[in-house]
């Protein structure tokens, strides 16, 4: 590259919303220094952002920091950066297994990124225009990884619980609430971008505001971000830590208008014994309490959670106990995934490692009842208009979620439509049909001309 050309740069992005949030955080640095983002090869440089929260991860991880590698071989790609969790808990380690890699970064290098890649472009690095004066580095502003009508706001960093086999403490450190003037900042960016849904995340935004001066809580935050939002706005709060769903967080769920009646409660076991060693700090009768109340107070509540099968000393009981508590129960939405066995966690020094297939079998299982409720919650809906946010659209429809279906992770509605439906629309659908996970509906507005 000659002259003052502004450097090309490719993202690659993996693992949860939270990391999707620190690309576009790094992406907005960028293009504000006039870097030309682009996922167009050949470029000068790419950046990967890793995930390492369990093993399959990491493996994802590794395997696109070699096939960026390869590229680079190829002549298609000029210097290669790799950050985000894999990158923080193993920099060693994997600057002396991969030297091909120019740069490994932290999570703390994350606002620097403009710098770090004048410092591997060298002379090609001189196309970065200077950086605007003294303004807020992280979050100041954001790209978008995708084209939709719906975002990620994180407000909190890290995490301060101990679940035994959690690694997010070692990577990201206790948890650092954002000043409730920043999400503010940020917030009215969404908004007056025209993003429909907003997202709240975090490891555990139930803790949001405790550790600021003068602290704040989350259903505080809550009515802030709402008298500064139009009404027809979604405003959905994801991870809610099972101990910390309060009264007065419940209260606001239920009376913020903006905030859709969802609830994403990540309970990981229903077997006290698991719950114990896991260190999630409270047992299965909380859970059926706190599942009870979240259903009477929050009229219409769609709950999702999310279990861990095979975690030390787990035996046969435990997982029938579980499975008996979700028959009890009827989560609208689950997820579950296999426990990872990570270093340096509580639960890697346990006894009882349960084999990885057994560990397999047993999710299958889970996953298999959970489709049987799934397909009966939505056989529920048949007949009912529902308010469908429209993502994708085209002349005889389009596709799109109702309230009470979280992005990238539940279902879709299907809409059959006689005029052409835009992204970002919120149009009245009657549903028609269902599977175990995704609904169809036709316009709601068209029936009744009919």
């Amino acid at each position: 590259m000659k002259g003052a050309k502004p450097p090309r740069v490719a993202f690659v992005n993996l693992g949860c919303a939270k990391n999707m949030v620190d690309s576009e955080v790094m992406m907005a640095r960028l293009a504000g220094r006039g870097v030309v983002l682009t996922d167009s090869f050949p470029v000068d440089a790419v950046v990967v952002n890793t995930c390492g929260f369990i093993q399959e991860a990491k493996e994802e991880s590794l395997e696109e920091i070699f096939r960026v590698v390869r590229l680079k071989e190829e002549g298609l790609v000029g210097k290669v950066l790799v950050g985000g969790c894999l990158s923080q808990r193993y920099m060693e380690e994997l600057r002396r297994e991969i030297p091909e890699v120019d740069r490994f970064f932290g999570l703390a290098e994350i606002s620097s990124i403009d710098s770090l890649l004048v410092e591997v472009l060298g002379d090609e690095g001189k196309g970065l225009s200077d950086p605007c004066g003294d303004l807020e580095l992280l979050y100041q502003e954001r790209a978008s990884l995708v084209s939709s009508p719906w975002t990620y706001l994180k407000i909190t960093e890290g995490c301060s619980n101990r679940c035994t086999y959690c690694t997010i403490p070692l990577i990201r450190g206790d948890v650092k609430s954002r000043l409730p003037e920043s999400v503010e900042r940020e917030f009215d960016r969404l908004v007056s971008r025209g993003v429909r849904e907003v997202n709240i995340v975090g490891q555990d935004i139930t803790v949001y505001g405790r550790d600021l001066s003068p602290p704040l809580s989350l259903p505080e935050l809550l009515w802030r971000l709402s008298r500064r939002a139009p009404d027809d706005l979604w405003i959905r709060l994801l991870y809610l830590h099972p101990r910390r769903v309060t009264d007065e967080l419940v209260a606001a769920m239920r009376e913020v208008p903006q905030v859709v009646p969802y609830a994403d409660i990540p309970i990981q076991h229903a077997s006290d014994r698991v719950l114990e060693r896991m260190g999630r700090g409270y047992t299965k009768d909380d859970l059926r309490e706190l599942v009870s109340m979240v259903r009477r107070e929050i009229p219409g509540v769609v709950l999702r959670t999310t279990v861990l099968l095979g975690f030390p000393g787990e035996e046969e009981r435990d997982v029938e106990e579980l499975l008996e508590f979700i028959r009890e129960v009827r989560f609208d939405r689950l997820g579950g995934f296999v426990y990872s066995r990570e270093e340096g966690t509580a639960a890697f020094e346990m006894e009882g490692q349960v084999p990885r297939e057994a560990a397999r079998e047993r999710l299958e299982e889970v996953m298999t009842l959970q489709a049987e409720i799934s397909l009966e919650k939505n056989r529920e809906f048949l007949g009912r208009i529902v308010d469908v946010l429209v993502e994708e659209g085209n002349s005889e429809g389009g596709v799109g979620r109702f309230s009470g279906q979280a992005p990238e992770v539940d279902g879709v509605v299907r809409v059959n439509s006689r005029r052409p439906l835009g992204e970002g629309e919120v149009v009245a659908v009657r549903v028609t049909g269902f599977d175990h996970y995704d609904l169809e509906g036709e316009l709601f507005e068209e029936r009744k001309r009919d």
